[in-house]
């Protein structure tokens, strides 16, 4: 951590330094071009004073002249006569000056050394310009001051000058500011030291303060008293350490509180005799207790996988598909039969939401044994089918006999008799009924109840379900109201006589539980959809209570209501009857009801 600091302080002092360096560079090139153009400003005046001292004694004679030819070969003769006076005077009183020429107009010298020969470029330039100018060249500067009269240019002096007293002053001016810069660096050296230390000071502390934040240490508190933008950064620092402090608390808090929940959650859990798997969204087992593990084959140490249930289940169900399905619909799905390793289970699927966010996180599986249950079933089919058939000789044998002896075939008898077998006709032909049911349920639970499937006219089948129910609707004053269709409805491809038989069912209920009086009401009617014909019958009886519902399709199922209206009614076979014939053509049947409101029950049947 010390480079790092030491890289710090070297950025803050090299950025320092760079900036006095830099101004302190441009304020000398500025003032060594200012000092030399204030040089060469003094000697373009020395030049004009000096060339005013010539001007003087030449320009009284020119009032005398009027031709610009006489003037020009006036000056020439005098000045020439009088440069050996005035010129040596010029460079011993003249500071600087190297030598002077008097030249024409045209540049050429007319009095001086070199007389009659043109002048340097560099001076003819000058000459050229026609005005006072100067300029430098090999270690001298040139000045030319032009001689005019009237608007008319008869050329001028020009003075050559040394450049030593620049360079003198250049390296004077040099000196100073070497000098004066080196003071500033040492000033700045020191003045960034200074602000360095206590910068780098302050740094320090942030940075053992966050080494100890880091090491979880949050009750330290950084002490930095200052009022920039370092001491805002320490308190800033040392309330965010306050807040995560109490954060820290609140979640240990809340973890504790979670860990309690989670060994509650767990100690039920493994408690049920249920096998309870959950995974996540990625079919991860994250859950599993000794009851999943023990139906899948494995001790109570060792872990489970979804491959492991998936392989147990596969010959039932695809349920990594079945779990994809249903966890992104958020549905459940019961699978009521599946076997595994030889025992029947049944397996109930949901998904599972996170009580905070309400998202779906994985699915729970549970898997309830009911071999037990399946082998009572099975025990309990064989005992009806047995018993069915054994009763249903003797029975069919009794019907027979009754039908002969009601007919006058063995005698005729009287009234007293014949209202007593009629009664035993009637009670006869409802045990032959029960036996009937009994052994349709027994091949439903054996899976032996197969139709033989034909087309038919569904609205033809509810004709003759209301002409056979009508005895029993005149005795309850109920008059069941259909309306034939206008036009011949599709056929139907149905087992004409197991879907009487159903329809039946639903009506015989309807008649029965309506409301009593001339108040009850039966409605039929069917409804064309895109794929099937919907039957629905619907009433205003007694309906049926809402914790019942979910039980009605059941074996020997009856409402509690139902009982006490009619105590020797119905077997409960109806309804778990007319949804096998339902199921098996394709369609499904289903119902809504309201206790004391009435029932409306839905039957589809397709006909594609």
């Amino acid at each position: 951590m010390s480079i790092k600091i030491k890289s710090i302080r070297t950025k803050i002092l090299l950025a320092i330094f760079v900036v006095i360096f830099v101004l302190q560079f441009v304020s000398i090139a500025i003032q060594y071009y200012q000092n030399r153009s204030l040089l060469i400003v003094a000697m373009e005046q020395r030049a004009t004073i000096s060339s005013a001292q010539v001007f003087s004694d030449i320009s009284g004679s020119f009032k005398d002249l009027n031709d610009v030819a006489d003037k020009k070969n006036f000056l020439s003769v005098y000045v020439n006569l009088r440069s050996n006076i005035i010129f040596p005077n010029l460079l011993a009183q003249v500071q600087d000056l190297k030598n002077v020429y008097f030249v024409d107009d045209g540049g050429k010298i007319i009095a001086g050394d070199n007389l009659g020969k043109p002048i340097d470029a560099s001076a003819l330039k000058l000459v050229a310009g026609q005005k006072l100018n100067s300029a430098e060249t090999d270690n001298r500067v040139i000045t030319f001051v032009p001689f005019k009269t009237d608007n008319s240019f008869f050329g001028g002096l020009v003075f050559y000058f040394s450049d030593q007293s620049i360079s003198q002053q250049e390296n004077s001016l040099l000196l100073r500011s070497v000098a004066t810069l080196l003071v500033y660096l040492i000033l700045g050296f020191l003045a960034t030291l200074f602000v360095s230390r206590k910068i780098t000071e302050s740094i320090k502390n942030l940075l053992k303060g966050t080494q100890e934040i880091a090491k979880g240490n949050l009750k330290y508190i950084i002490k930095i008293e200052s009022d920039d933008e370092i001491g805002d950064l320490a308190g800033s620092f040392n309330l965010m350490t306050k807040k995560l402090l109490t954060s820290r608390k609140n979640i240990e808090d809340k973890v504790r509180e979670l860990s309690e929940e989670h060994g509650k959650l767990s100690s039920l859990v493994e408690s049920v005799k249920l096998g309870v798997i959950m995974v996540d969204l990625n079919l991860n087992v994250v859950m599993a207790n000794s009851a999943a593990k023990r139906i899948m084959g494995k001790s109570a140490d060792d872990p489970i996988t979804f491959i492991d249930l998936a392989e147990k289940i596969k010959s039932s169900l695809d349920i990594s598909q079945a779990l994809s399905f249903y966890v992104k619909s958020g549905k459940s799905l019961n699978v009521q039969e599946s076997v595994i390793d030889e025992r029947y289970y049944r397996l109930f699927m949901s998904p599972v939401r996170d009580i905070i966010e309400k998202i779906f996180i994985g699915a729970v599986v549970v898997m309830e044994d009911i071999t037990e249950e399946k082998k009572l079933d099975k025990m309990r089919s064989e005992i009806i089918s047995i018993t069915s058939h054994q009763l249903r000789t003797p029975a069919t044998i009794i019907k027979g006999n009754l039908e002969m002896v009601l007919g006058g075939d063995v005698g005729k008898i009287n009234a007293q008799q014949k209202e007593l077998l009629d009664d035993t006709f009637l009670g006869n032909q409802r045990m032959i009924s029960l036996i009937n049911d009994l052994m349709d349920v027994a091949k439903i639970d054996e899976g032996k109840f197969k139709l033989a499937m034909e087309p038919a006219q569904l609205e033809d089948v509810v004709v003759d379900v209301i002409k056979e129910i009508s005895p029993l609707a005149k005795e309850k004053k109920v008059e069941p109201s259909f309306v034939y269709p206008a036009n011949p409805l599709p056929p139907v491809k149905i087992n004409r006589q197991r879907v009487k038989q159903a329809i039946q069912n639903i009506v015989d209920n309807a008649v029965k539980y309506s409301s009593a009086g001339d108040s009850g009401k039966v409605s039929l009617d069917i409804q064309e959809e895109t794929k099937f014909l919907e039957l629905i019958v619907k009433d205003n009886g007694i309906g049926i209570p809402e914790k019942e519902q979910d039980k009605i399709f059941e074996r020997f199922s009856r409402g509690s209501n139902s009982t006490k209206l009619d105590p020797g009614g119905g077997s409960g076979l109806g309804l778990y009857i007319a949804k096998a014939v339902v199921e098996q053509g394709g369609g499904r049947i289903w119902f809504e009801s309201k206790e004391g409101v009435g029932t409306t029950f839905h039957a589809t049947f397709p006909y594609n």
